[in-house]
């Protein structure tokens, strides 16, 4: 499954703004701003923008992932860049139409590789719910190892907390 990911720079915003329409309901839990990007075309615009001068400042990196269709299926962000500690954060987002088929576990490793050789990072963090049963099976198939750290409070839009695990996968040895 090579190519699954879309660069920010070649995101584009209306098919953005679309999948986020379609996935309100599940971005509502854990991706509050991007629900926010999803209000309107031009705030989807000014997102992208966003992410577009957090990866050019080497704090973020944006991808879209592409469905075998060429539909954009979901997104996947490294946040939280450490070029000192060599660690980021990634996170990712799936459409729902698209789950179940292996598209984000192969733009994990795409991005893995971005990561070590690109950006030249040693480790990568996830951050997961512990009712995430998904999301908990592909870290465990890629290689991330829970962290012996307490969970992580995590606003999930204005009235509620989810706590998050920490899970770290090394890069290289």
């Amino acid at each position: 499954m090579a190519g699954l990911l879309i660069p920010a720079s070649r995101l584009d915003a209306q098919a953005l703004n679309a999948m986020i329409r379609r996935n309100e309901r599940r971005l509502a839990s854990c991706f509050p701003g991007l629900l926010r990007a999803g209000e309107s075309l031009g705030a989807t615009r000014a997102h992208l923008d966003l992410h577009r001068a957090c990866e050019r400042s080497g704090r973020s990196w944006l991808s879209g992932i592409s469905a075998p269709d060429g539909d954009l299926a979901g997104l996947l962000f490294l946040n939280s860049i450490n070029p000192d500690t060599g660690v980021a954060e990634a996170a990712g987002v799936l459409d729902a139409d698209h789950e179940g088929r292996g598209l984000m576990r192969g733009a994990m490793r795409e991005v893995f590789d971005l990561a070590r050789e690109r950006l030249g990072l040693a480790r990568v963090r996830f951050l997961i719910a512990p009712d995430n049963a998904r999301s908990l099976a592909m870290a465990e198939a890629l290689g991330f190892r829970r962290e012996d750290r307490p969970p992580r409070r995590f606003a999930a839009g204005a009235s509620r907390e989810v706590l998050m695990n920490y899970y770290l996968l090394k890069l290289r040895s």
